[in-house]
């Protein structure tokens, strides 16, 4: 799976529609190393994509520095894969850069596996490129063959769209066809028509305005971005923006590096009233992305009575655990999440409302 926090949804699901036995490897981070490095205690094991990587990779020293990185063990993971019949890689996509530890550890594992199975919702975007190494781990290239190749056959390269100092490549448009017909081919395709069991989900947008206090900043922020375009010069304002957006102000320069709340936050507010305006009986899962507006939130929701559980990173795995499970048992009404934490892999379907 995905993450840590996941692997009891698949525990889950596997007693309810498997009735095999499953192996949960949980815990704490030793803990779960000590699980995963024993021969598998049921038909069914459950781990996730960090555990994998911490349990088997080593050491080793990075030339002449005294610095370390962690290299696969290919010969134990091999062996380890040899244990299993079928492999299901939840969240696949997290596997798309064929260069990281993750997925080469992951590459080694299923080598030996005869059948094999990935699961996303998002297997790309903006990027068909991505596809390559998710459809890699499944087939053995069997779809795109070798990388080079694939990228030399479908792609040309283009500057950046986010900087001019880099490229990047981009689909041909005589090839986006055959790209989904060789896609087609390997990949199942579930449409929301084909699951009538899920509830339907309704988007409402809502626009909302700055804080007083922020205008400021956001017309200074357009100035630097403006003059950065002119000047050809690479200029950075996104996530500045974006916490602005959230009543946060980033003040860094060489002797200060922090974030100050403006005087209100137009997003908190409205998220204050929009619960004051539902029943009380109905569960919201509320993201959000920076750490200060998390706490910030937290404040508020316990100011006004509100009960929520609050997940974020740096919890242990056992913590996010049990604040899922308060959640889910309906002790709290809230579930405050960082978007990382809990956009993936957990089964949040309970919740009349959610807000990003």
């Amino acid at each position: 799976t995905g993450r840590p926090i996941s692997t009891g949804e698949w525990v889950e699901q596997a007693a309810k529609f498997l009735h095999l036995p499953t192996y949960h490897v949980e815990g704490s981070a030793s803990d779960r190393r000590e699980k995963l490095g024993q021969f598998p205690k049921a038909p069914v094991t459950v781990t996730d994509y960090a555990t994998l990587s911490h349990t088997f990779s080593t050491k080793v020293k990075k030339g002449r520095s005294k610095s370390t990185k962690l290299v696969p063990d290919h010969d134990t993971l091999e062996a380890y894969g040899r244990l299993f019949d079928l492999v299901v890689l939840d969240e696949i996509h997290q596997l798309k850069n064929p260069t990281t530890l993750r997925y080469q550890m992951v590459r080694s594992l299923v080598s030996p596996i005869q059948y094999r199975i990935g699961l996303t919702g998002t297997m790309l975007d903006r990027h068909p490129e991505d596809a390559w190494a998710q459809m890699d781990l499944i087939d053995d290239g069997a779809t795109f063959g070798r990388r080079e190749d694939f990228i030399r056959y479908f792609f040309n390269e283009r500057p950046a769209f986010y900087s001019k100092f880099s490229t990047e490549i981009f689909i041909k448009k005589e090839k986006k066809e055959e790209f989904r017909r060789r896609l087609r081919n390997r990949a199942i395709r579930i449409t929301k028509n084909e699951c009538p069991d899920v509830p339907t989900a309704n988007f409402i947008e809502v626009k909302l305005s700055p804080p007083k206090d922020a205008i400021p900043h956001l017309k200074a922020a357009h100035e630097r971005m403006k003059k950065a375009r002119e000047e050809e010069s690479f200029s950075n304002e996104f996530m500045f923006l974006r916490q602005l957006c959230s009543g946060l102000l980033r003040v860094k320069d060489e002797e200060i590096n922090t974030t100050l709340r403006l005087s209100s936050s137009t997003k908190l507010n409205w998220l204050l009233g929009l619960l004051d305006e539902l029943p009380k009986q109905e569960q919201v899962v509320v993201f959000y992305e920076f750490r200060e507006s998390g706490a910030w939130i937290a404040e508020e929701l316990k100011a006004k009575g509100h009960t929520y559980s609050l997940l974020t990173g740096g919890m242990q795995s056992r913590e996010q655990e049990e604040t899922l499970a308060s959640w889910k048992r309906k002790r709290t009404r809230v579930l405050l999440s960082q978007t990382q934490m809990a956009a993936e892999s957990l089964n949040l379907q309970q919740c009349a409302y959610l807000v990003q």
